[in-house]
């Protein structure tokens, strides 16, 4: 395996003084799990690995660091753990426990925070924050912090453990993800259903009008609908047999009745006529 690559990037003591000693600790834990993929077993090159990877600032303050005490060494400690406990006791004190504290009970489940990633998150702040009981502290921070109410009003009257705690939140957050599916499904289809009756209103409002068996004749001429629009209808200028109207035939606009009505006129016309002449 090749080793190197940088596996973790150099540890900047002054880059957050205020949290140092936990920043510390998790690069520790990242360059450890990097000897064990590596396969590096050798304890003169871990240490020389360790000094040479950390950066600079942390190669001089090493070398600047007394010898640890001959009562704390540690039965053939190797030189790779000396280096590491000479490391530890100067960022460990460093560690301030008000301020860890304080970054977890700032912690807050996000919308798009599951409980399981909001409970690692809790479980990550809570080891350096020096807790008697941390299972007992991240189950109130879950219950004042979480996302559902239904949880929290769970945790505030049953009192439950964490990890009674825990299964009930997972099975609210089962069920609030089934439901957006479902209700967005219903969502979808109410606006597909709208969609499509809208479209149905509009091309109503907007087709030719019409009369006759066709929905595409035009109601002055009876012949085909004009896209050029009335100024087009040959029957623009007709005078109406029937009823004496322009712009239209008399088979296409004047309903039967009109009909009717105007030849019992013009038939009744000229009776009154010779009517009025034996009178006079």
């Amino acid at each position: 395996m090749d080793t190197h690559s940088t596996p973790v990037p150099p540890f900047h003591i002054a880059e957050d003084p205020n949290n140092v000693g936990s920043r510390w600790e998790k690069w520790l834990n990242r360059f450890d799990n990097y000897l064990i993929a590596a396969g590096i077993d050798n304890e003169d090159r871990k240490k020389a690995m360790l000094l040479h990877y950390a950066g600079e600032e942390v190669h001089d303050l090493y070398l600047s660091l007394p010898e640890l005490p001959a009562n704390t060494a540690q039965p053939n400690e190797s030189p790779y753990l000396t280096a590491k406990r000479k490391l530890k006791q100067y960022f460990t004190p460093r560690v301030n426990k008000e301020f860890e504290m304080f970054n977890f009970r700032q912690a807050r489940q996000s919308e798009n925070e599951t409980i399981d990633q909001f409970y690692a998150k809790l479980l990550k702040l809570s080891k350096t924050c020096t807790f008697e009981n941390p299972n007992e502290e991240i189950k109130l921070q879950i219950i004042m912090n979480t996302k559902y109410t239904e949880l929290r009003r769970y945790g505030l009257t049953e009192q439950p453990n964490l990890d009674d705690l825990l299964s009930r939140a997972r099975t609210i957050e089962c069920t609030a993800n089934q439901l957006k599916v479902i209700e967005d499904k219903i969502v979808m289809n109410t606006s597909t259903e709208e969609c499509s009756y809208l479209n149905k209103q509009k091309q109503h409002r907007t087709a030719p009008a019409n009369s006759g068996t066709s929905k595409n004749n035009c109601k002055n001429c009876g012949g085909k609908w004009h896209p050029n629009g009335r100024r087009a209808c040959p029957a623009l200028n007709v005078i109406c047999r029937s009823c004496g109207k322009k712009g239209h035939t008399p088979e296409s606009a004047c309903p039967p009745h009109q009909h009717n009505s105007n030849k019992h006129n013009h038939e009744q016309t000229p009776s009154t006529t010779t009517m009025a002449q034996i009178l006079a």
